[in-house]
C-alpha cells in the first residue's frame, strides 16, 4: 500500500508535508481513514492532517496530483518534502524553503583553451612536414584509438564500424542485445577478417541497465586498454497513436532511446576522463523526428526521446569539453534499412517519405558513415555540441 502523509506543522514523527496554511478540514483516526472533526485524543504526534490511501497500483505521480488537486487548492506555502511508497526508499522531491536558499549549487567548469588544456587544437600539419599531400589528407580524417558502438550489430552500426576501422580505429567493440549479436555474427566475423590488425568483438549489453553498461565499459577497457570514441546507435521505435499508447510503451521508448544513451555516455566519459589526453568523442543518434513531427506515422514517444537526445548532447558537450571529450549528435532522416522495409502500409509510408524529400529518396546504408568519421577524427576537433542533420534535405519543408 502506498500512502501520502499530509500534516500541518507541529510535533511529528517523519514529516512529509509542512505548511502553516494547509486548510484543516479533516483529521485521521487510528485506522488512517477519512473522518471529520477534531484530531484523535491522546495522539498529539499526528496533529491535524490527513492520510490519503490509494490502491496498490497507484503511482507517486498520482499521489502528487491527488494532493495538489484535493488538498492544496489555493494554498501557496505548502512544501512537498517526501512521498512514501511503503516498502521502498523515500524519494526526496524538494527541501524546505530555508534549505533551498542555502543549498550549494555546483558550477560547470569550462576549459581555458590554453595549449596545456585538453581542448587545445591538435598540432598543425605543416605543408613542409614529412607527410605528402595525400598523407596529410589521410591524417586529417584518421580515427585514433578504440571505438564502442551501441546498437553496433545493426545495419547502421556495422556500416559505421567498417568506416571507422578503415580510417584507423585500433579496436572496435559492438554492443547489442544477445539475439542481434547472434544474427549478425557473419558480418562481425567479416569485419574481424578484413581488419586483422584491429581487435573487433561484440558484447551483449542492455543499455537501460546502468550497472550492466558500467560493467561493459570495464570489460572493453580490460580488453582494449581504453575507449576514445563512443557512438550510440541503440534505439527503438513504436508507431502508436498517442491516445492508445500504454505507459509501458512510453517508458520503454524513453528508457532505451534517451536514458540508455545517457547511461552509455556517462560510463564511457568516466573512462575517457581518466585518460587525461583529450581527443575523445561521443556521438549520439537523434533523428529528424527531434526537429519536426514526421508524417504519416504517429510516434510521440519516439519523437520526444529523440528531442531529448538533442538536449542531452548540448548539456554533455557543455560539461565534458574540459575533460577533452567532444559530444555531438547526428539526426538521420529515413534510412533504407530492414526497419523501414516491407509491403502494405509501410510501402505507402515509404512513398510519402520519399515524396516529401527534395532528393526523392531515403538514405542508403553508408550515408551516415562520413559524418561518423568526421566527428571522431582530427577534422572534427572543433565540432562540439552540434547536431548534424543527414536527411537529404527533408527538414527544409
Amino acid at each position: 500500500m502506498s500512502v501520502l502523509d499530509v500534516r500541518a506543522k507541529g510535533r511529528k514523527r517523519t514529516s512529509h508535508v509542512h505548511s502553516s496554511d494547509l486548510p484543516i478540514r479533516d483529521a485521521f483516526d487510528q485506522e488512517h481513514r477519512w473522518v471529520d472533526g477534531d484530531p484523535p485524543p491522546n495522539n498529539p504526534q499526528y496533529n491535524h492532517g490527513r492520510v490519503i490511501e490509494l490502491g496498490e497500483q497507484a503511482s507517486l505521480q498520482q499521489f502528487l496530483y491527488h494532493f495538489i488537486d484535493s488538498t492544496l487548492q489555493s494554498t501557496s506555502k505548502a512544501q512537498i518534502l517526501n512521498v512514501h511508497n511503503l516498502g521502498s526508499e523515500d524519494i526526496d522531491i524538494m527541501g524546505d524553503r530555508d534549505s533551498l536558499t542555502l543549498r550549494v549549487m555546483p558550477f560547470m567548469k569550462l576549459s581555458d583553451g590554453s595549449p596545456s588544456s585538453l581542448t587545445a587544437p591538435p598540432p598543425p600539419m605543416a605543408p613542409n612536414s614529412y607527410l605528402m599531400a595525400d598523407g596529410r589528407a589521410v591524417a586529417r580524417f584518421a580515427v585514433e584509438g578504440n571505438v564502442v558502438i551501441t546498437g553496433g550489430a545493426g545495419t547502421l552500426g556495422i556500416s559505421a564500424a567498417r568506416a571507422l576501422l578503415e580510417h584507423g580505429a585500433t579496436g572496435c567493440c559492438l554492443w547489442d542485445l544477445e539475439s542481434t549479436l547472434r544474427s549478425s555474427q557473419a558480418e562481425m566475423l567479416s569485419l574481424a577478417k578484413d581488419f586483422p590488425k584491429s581487435r573487433v568483438f561484440g558484447v551483449s549489453v542492455d543499455v537501460t541497465d546502468a550497472a550492466a553498461v558500467a560493467e561493459a565499459v570495464e570489460s572493453v577497457v580490460s580488453t582494449l586498454g581504453s575507449i576514445e570514441h563512443l557512438f550510440c546507435f541503440a534505439g527503438i521505435v513504436g508507431v502508436v497513436s498517442a491516445m492508445d499508447m500504454s505507459d509501458t510503451q512510453w517508458r520503454k521508448t524513453l528508457d532505451v532511446n534517451a536514458t540508455g544513451a545517457f547511461f552509455c555516455a556517462q560510463a564511457a566519459a568516466k573512462q575517457m576522463s581518466k585518460l587525461g589526453k583529450g581527443g575523445c568523442s561521443i556521438t549520439l543518434t537523434a533523428s529528424i523526428s527531434a526537429h519536426r513531427v514526421n508524417y504519416p506515422q504517429p510516434q510521440v514517444a519516439y519523437n520526444v526521446s529523440k528531442a531529448a537526445i538533442v538536449s542531452l548532447k548540448s548539456s554533455l558537450a557543455a560539461e565534458w569539453a574540459v575533460h577533452g571529450i567532444r559530444v555531438n549528435s547526428i539526426s538521420p532522416g529515413y534510412m533504407d534499412t530492414i526497419l523501414n522495409a516491407g509491403d502494405g502500409s509501410i510501402k505507402e509510408a515509404r512513398d510519402v517519405w520519399a515524396s516529401r524529400n527534395p532528393m526523392g529518396r531515403m538514405g542508403a546504408v553508408g550515408e551516415l558513415d562520413g559524418m561518423c568519421v568526421l566527428l571522431a577524427s582530427r577534422a572534427g576537433s572543433y565540432i562540439n555540441g552540434a547536431d548534424m542533420v543527414i536527411d537529404g534535405g527533408a527538414v527544409v519543408f
